[in-house]
Order: C-alpha cells, then sequence, then structure tokens
C-alpha cells in the first residue's frame, strides 16, 4: 500500500508540489486557528 502511494505521488508531483502543499496545509492551519479562537469568545 505505501509502495502504491509513494508510485502515485511521483506521478502527480510535476503537478503538485512539496511546497504548494506546506502552502496548503499552513493555510488550513491558520484558518483553523483563527476559528476556535473566534468560537471561543463568549456569545453576545
Amino acid at each position: 500500500m505505501a509502495v502504491f502511494a509513494l508510485s502515485w505521488w511521483d506521478s502527480t508531483s510535476s503537478a503538485i508540489s512539496w511546497l504548494d502543499l506546506v502552502r496548503v496545509l499552513v493555510l488550513l492551519n491558520t484558518l483553523i486557528t483563527e476559528f476556535s479562537q473566534l468560537s471561543a469568545l463568549p456569545q453576545r
């Protein structure tokens, strides 16, 4: 299964670079953090 995933990643690595993946992960992390901070605020 891991070999299949690695071969699949090799075939798609030209379209999706590691840098793009990291950017998306950072963006998602930022959004989740902001959302959790907003939802943690006391409701008026």
